[in-house]
């Protein structure tokens, strides 16, 4: 069983300060969200745990999302 893995939110999509934080289960994420992620920590030199990066390559692959995979496995890898 793999480790279940969450995350949370504090920004909404237009980066405001959501009113209180708000925590999800990574696999409940949907891929703008997945993305808006990788975005904000790229654009604020945030580091990704490998863990992280590895999951969101997983739910995007599951979903088919397959040129979003190989352009985050290009670019999450040096996050």
């Amino acid at each position: 069983m793999s480790e279940q893995l969450y995350w949370t939110s504090i920004y909404n999509k237009d980066g405001n300060l959501l009113p209180e934080p708000i925590t999800r289960r990574v696999e409940d994420l949907n891929s703008d969200h997945i993305i808006n992620i990788i975005l904000y920590c790229k654009r604020n030199n945030k580091t990704l745990p490998q863990k992280y990066i590895d999951k969101f390559k997983e739910i995007l692959a599951s979903r088919q999302e397959y040129k979003l995979v190989i352009k985050l496995y290009y670019s999450l890898s040096v996050m």
